[in-house]
């Protein structure tokens, strides 16, 4: 992450921890930094950086990169860390809403099926899924094979 180079307020220094982040509102987040050389603890604020894709990033101090704002804002409500295949999804398709209650937790598999062969709705029971296989056999809830055909009277 770019950004500007802060300096100790008490001897000049540029050198720097970051201790912790925290969102300030849609377009700010604050650091608060502590000096290597003398020790002495401060804050600054952040803009928030969007890249083509319009997704937000944040610099995670534990990990020490910056973080697609939706993961971390879905980590650090559910208290621990994304696997490598866990995906946050915005259920209002909306990349900027990163609020807890648009964010859901998918796996990479079921993410990419979501956006390539989209939902799918058993016609005997109702239930809707997202199709983990290329080729749909049956309804995973009822186990009916004629998920597909609406049921004769």
């Amino acid at each position: 992450m770019t950004g500007k180079l802060f300096v100790c307020p008490s001897c000049k220094s540029e050198k720097y921890l970051v201790l912790t982040a925290r969102l300030l509102n849609d377009t700010e987040y604050e650091k608060q930094l502590k000096c290597r050389k003398c020790e002495w603890e401060w804050c600054e604020t952040y803009s928030l950086i969007s890249d083509e894709n319009a997704y937000v990033y944040i610099w995670d101090s534990q990990k020490k990169i910056s973080v697609p704002l939706h993961r971390w804002v879905w980590e650090q409500s559910n208290g621990r860390s994304l696997s490598a295949v866990e995906v946050i999804h915005h259920k209002n398709r909306n990349r900027g809403d990163n609020k807890v209650p648009n964010l859901a937790l998918m796996d990479r598999y079921s993410h990419n099926g979501f956006f390539s062969r989209g939902g799918l709705n058993c016609k005997r029971c109702g239930h809707s899924w997202y199709p983990k296989q290329s080729e749909i056999r049956i309804c995973p809830k009822c186990k009916s094979p004629y998920w597909d055909k609406e049921r004769k009277q």
